[in-house]
This record gives C-alpha cells, sequence and structure tokens, in this order.
C-alpha cells in the first residue's frame, strides 16, 4: 500500500499528502504528520467517511488549498483514501472546480479519463452544489 510506504513514495518523488481516509476506525488509515517526520513529505489528514451523508464539503476548500500550494511550489501531490474511489475522487474533484475553474462534469471527465473514480452519491451531490456556488461567484 503505496500511501504508508515512505521509501516509494521517495522514489516517486511526492513532496505532499493528503490522506483523506485518515483515522484508526475501519476503512481509514492511521498516517498523520508524525508518521512523516522523518521525511520532508507535507501531509494533509482528512478524516472523512465514505458515506453518503458525511459532509465532505468541508474539506474541499483546505485541501484545494493545500495542493495548489504544494504544486506553485513545484511540489508533486499523492492524494489518497482506501481504495481510490470515493473520497479522494471527491477532492480532486473539487481541486480542478475551485483552483482551475472546471465545472464538476468538465473535472469528471478529465480525471476519469486518466483513472476510475466513485465518489459516492452524497459526494457527487456536494460537487453540483460547489458547482453551482461557483458559477455564481464567476
Amino acid at each position: 500500500f503505496i500511501a504508508k510506504n515512505k521509501e516509494e513514495l521517495k522514489r516517486k518523488n511526492v513532496t505532499h499528502v493528503v490522506n483523506c481516509a485518515q483515522g484508526t476506525k475501519f476503512n481509514q488509515i492511521n498516517t498523520d504528520e508524525g508518521y512523516f517526520s522523518d521525511t520532508d513529505i507535507k501531509f494533509l489528514g482528512l478524516q472523512a467517511l465514505d458515506i453518503a451523508r458525511f459532509p465532505m464539503n468541508k474539506f474541499f476548500q483546505p485541501a484545494a488549498d493545500f495542493i495548489e500550494e504544494a504544486l506553485a511550489n513545484k511540489g508533486v501531490v499523492y492524494v489518497h483514501c482506501m481504495s481510490g474511489m470515493s473520497r479522494s475522487g471527491a477532492i480532486v474533484l473539487s481541486y480542478l472546480m475551485i483552483k482551475r475553474g472546471m465545472s464538476v462534469m468538465d473535472a469528471v471527465k478529465l480525471v476519469r479519463d486518466k483513472r476510475e473514480i466513485f465518489p459516492n452519491d452524497g459526494f457527487l451531490k456536494q460537487l453540483c452544489e460547489l458547482d453551482q456556488q461557483l458559477q455564481q461567484q464567476r
């Protein structure tokens, strides 16, 4: 599991990690800032549950800011959750929408052209709400 393999992350030149499933419970991955303290990797932990009613939208802006700062400094960001489909997918989509000005549909198409993602129905609803908010601001 690459998310806990510090050597593999170093080999891939990862400078920043976003753990969208941080925690010690079932379906979570127990890494935090301390786990990466012996590396130069910067860490953002999101204690998100992969259930439709979970308010993932509270993480959209902080995660987008973290990813944008990393990329602005030529960093390599590894965004993950347990299966790499729902929580991390929602966070990457929200980043593309907030920081790259993409619609939810364009963001989904771009990411799905690269790999499969399946944000749960609740996360998709929150992403559609974000899309509406961002369109009103533009």
